[in-house]
């Protein structure tokens, strides 16, 4: 009885083998997909607002801050009296990014403090690649000279740009990134940061800076940095 079992058992694979064999003997010919070219959509601020005007309206939906300012050394003076503002500690955590270790830190009474030093109550400031005026988000490349540390687990983040480095949309954004990870600038992580930390996941409730920083303000300064 087993035998006999066994023997439909290995009849049974062999005919399902064999029309599998035969299935994948037939090749279907290639599909001829002709694809339509890639068309960049039309700003989406009709090109009636130029792109920081539409950025500052994008931020301030986002729950984010923009503020100009004359020029980079401006930065520790203008973070100085936030933080003072807000009773935070006078201290910001910055990366490796010589360009803003260089700034006039202890004159405006700021100390910088390596990012493995991040408290609770910390603030970080940080060079970001770019901003996009028709979401008003900032984008990040992740490295030593600013780790993603400084994006997330500070209170208070400040970024910095130059005003030639708003770009009208995303499809802006990857022409600037492809070409850097093409040239060996192999960034392991691309942070876009739209806002301060927000959620409503507990009773429907909008709470700021439950999960990340509870403050995001973008430093648009002008000239060389």
């Amino acid at each position: 009885m087993y035998e006999t079992l066994e023997a439909l058992s290995r009849e049974s694979r062999n005919r399902i083998m064999a029309r599998l064999k035969q299935t994948l003997a037939v090749v279907p010919p290639p599909l001829a997909l002709e694809l339509p070219d890639i068309v960049k959509p039309d700003p989406a601020w009709g090109g009636k607002d130029d792109p920081l005007s539409l950025l500052r309206v994008s931020m301030m939906r986002m729950k984010g801050d923009l503020t100009e300012l004359e020029g980079a050394d401006a930065i520790p003076w203008h973070v100085s009296k936030i933080l003072e503002a807000e009773g935070a500690p006078m201290e910001v955590a910055i990366g490796s990014d010589e360009g803003l270790r260089s700034l006039p830190w202890d004159e405006a009474g700021l100390s910088v403090i390596d990012p493995s030093g991040i408290a609770s109550e910390s603030a970080g400031v940080s060079r970001a690649l770019c901003a996009v005026a028709e979401t008003g988000s900032v984008v990040f490349c992740s490295g030593s000279a600013n780790p993603t540390t400084v994006n997330f687990m500070v209170k208070y983040h400040f970024a910095v740009i130059r005003r030639e480095q708003i770009v009208p949309s995303f499809e802006d954004l990857w022409g600037i990134i492809r070409p850097r990870y093409m040239e060996g600038d192999r960034m392991r992580a691309v942070n876009i940061i739209s806002g301060p930390s927000a959620t409503a996941d507990v009773e429907a409730t909008l709470t700021v800076g439950a999960h990340g920083p509870c403050r995001f303000e973008l430093l648009l300064i002008d000239g060389q940095f």
